[in-house]
């Protein structure tokens, strides 16, 4: 479905806000959470034209400052943190409407994740500290309770819901990163450090110096036991508390210019806006393409919304300015294909660099030791976003506002070039922070404060 370009190539626009958007997050069937640096939410039923979305903040509800992660819970409840320290819980009832979560700390949120399967959710804080929360279903409070606040901010402020369940205390770093996969929870700092946690006893079990600075990017496998990091230093590495030694299964220099080659143990388990019909070149890929979908006026060559697609032999293109040799590019996002319901063996890793003098996207084997398969590197400007549709699509956003499509199993062809299938200008101004897939179509939030919804021919 997703591999052919949009039905209408310039897509439905709903326009938010005119801040940048920075986070967001779908139940997986019609509902998209968008939040950023206006201090709002935004619910947008992407299955209905005329619906207008809804805006989760007031003068008693929500938050003061940038918003910074936000998820759904397994309810249809909505967690979001943000720069102001607070945890807001939004009702499925009325996503006007929320609670804010008692906790002992006022430091910023740096992101939230939840359960998929239960009312399950952790909360992660620039003080290093983590709180797991429990809730049961559309949590409705009572009384408002007294908290670290003043009873003066209290006063306005949104009625207070439940505490945490627990706290996991051993990071001296903020904690910037986490992942979380069927009980099994990971956390990375700014300075480094990766904490494998047994959520039972809320106790570290493993502690790794993984980088040398922040982590941007971790996640742990399917099998709990293995653990990915990606930080600023350009590495993947992939850990195994169960090995001999530190606990270093592989350590690959994804985005390290004139690195040595990977080190492994073996196998773990857009474009410019133009006439319609009118070329334009890819800048750093060496192919052209053909817009097939964006009328912009005057045949300017700023980035704009429309389709690139059908990418052919290159004419010659200024590609970005590459980084010196050995130069480190910082890795900004990832992502994994899962081999349940895959239609094929094969397992991936696809990391983005953020970096302007990088900009590319590195495919990965974990069969052959998280081998570097293939390097994507049609952005013209760091890749901010991600997001993996089964086992077949890559959809990625970069700082231009271009968010491309790529056929990941067709990453290991001798023409790795034609695992692009289409690029789209999704974002007017700015990158593309954030992206969503869900019931045929995709969700695109960029820093123009705009939404771009593109629908799919099932």
């Amino acid at each position: 479905m997703f591999l052919n370009p949009p039905m209408d190539p310039a897509g439905r626009k709903v326009d938010v806000s005119d801040r940048l958007l920075i986070c967001s997050s779908s139940n997986m069937r019609n509902e998209v959470v968008v939040g950023g640096s206006d201090h709002a939410l935004y619910s947008i039923n992407v299955s209905d034209s005329t619906s207008k979305p809804i805006t989760m903040h007031n003068k008693s509800n929500g938050h003061s400052d940038w918003v910074t992660s936000v998820t759904h819970l397994a309810d249809g409840q909505v967690l979001s943190g943000a720069m102001d320290g607070k945890l807001c819980l939004w009702s499925q009832r009325n996503r006007s409407q929320c609670i804010e979560l008692n906790r002992d700390s006022i430091h910023p949120i740096s992101k939230v994740v939840s359960d998929a399967r239960y009312n399950l959710a952790m909360s992660c804080s620039y003080d290093g500290n983590i709180a797991v929360w429990m809730f049961n279903e559309d949590y409705q409070p009572a009384e408002a309770k007294s908290g670290p606040r003043s009873s003066a901010v209290r006063a306005t402020a949104a009625p207070m819901g439940p505490v945490p369940h627990s706290y996991l205390s051993a990071h001296t770093e903020p904690v910037m990163e986490c992942g979380y996969r069927d009980n099994t929870f990971v956390s990375g700092d700014k300075g480094g450090s990766m904490i494998i946690w047994d959520l039972s006893r809320g106790q570290p079990k493993h502690k790794f110096r993984a980088h040398p600075g922040p982590i941007t990017a971790i996640d742990c496998m399917e099998d709990r036991n293995t653990f990915i990091t990606c930080g600023t230093d350009g590495f993947v590495k992939i850990w195994d508390p169960r090995a001999a030694g530190s606990g270093l299964v592989a350590k690959i220099p994804a985005h390290v210019t004139n690195a040595p080659p990977a080190q492994s143990r073996g196998p773990v388990a857009g474009p410019g806006r133009g006439t319609i019909g009118g070329r334009v070149t890819i800048a750093g890929s060496r192919s052209t393409a053909v817009v097939s979908g964006s009328r912009a006026t005057g045949g300017s060559s700023s980035a704009g919304r429309g389709v690139v697609g059908r990418t052919g032999p290159s004419s010659g293109s200024a590609a970005p300015a590459s980084a010196p040799a050995g130069a480190s590019c910082a890795i900004s996002c990832m992502a994994m294909t899962s081999s349940r319901g895959s239609s094929s063996d094969a397992s991936y890793i696809i990391t983005g660099s953020g970096s302007p003098q990088d900009s590319s996207l590195v495919v990965m084997d974990l069969r052959q030791g998280a081998k570097p398969v293939s390097r994507w590197d049609h952005h013209r400007n760091g890749v901010y976003s991600l997001c993996l549709v089964g086992d077949q699509c890559v959809f990625s956003g970069d700082g231009m506002g271009t968010l491309l499509c790529h056929h990941l199993l067709e990453s290991e062809l001798d023409y790795p070039r034609s695992c692009l299938k289409y690029g789209i200008g999704a974002s007017e101004v700015g990158a593309v922070r954030a992206i969503n897939c869900l019931n045929g179509k995709v969700v695109a939030a960029g820093e123009d404060g705009n939404v771009m919804i593109y629908d799919y021919d099932a």
